[in-house]
């Protein structure tokens, strides 16, 4: 999330419940360490991969719709500056 949708979403939920679900999450994490980190990577790790798949899946569909000339660059012989410059 960048900052300006964190402030949009304040504005929505409020101040008061951003700070809650923070504190939340942060109390979460702190209850789940006696378990290990070994535990909670077993459980944190599919959700990272899930973030980091849907990231490219967005990623990959806006370039396609908005600027599908940056594809280029990886399947040309010319250098790369030269395809991105024109």
């Amino acid at each position: 999330m960048t900052f300006k949708s964190v402030v949009k979403h304040a504005r929505v939920f409020g101040a008061g419940a951003i700070v809650g679900i923070s504190c939340a999450i942060v109390v979460g994490l702190f209850m789940v360490q006696r378990f290990g980190t070994g535990r909670v990577g077993v459980v944190f790790a599919p959700v990272i991969l899930i973030y980091f798949l849907c990231n490219l899946i967005i990623a990959i569909t806006n370039i396609t719709r908005y600027k599908p000339g940056v594809f280029k660059v990886c399947i040309t012989s010319e250098p790369s500056w030269c395809t991105i410059a024109n």
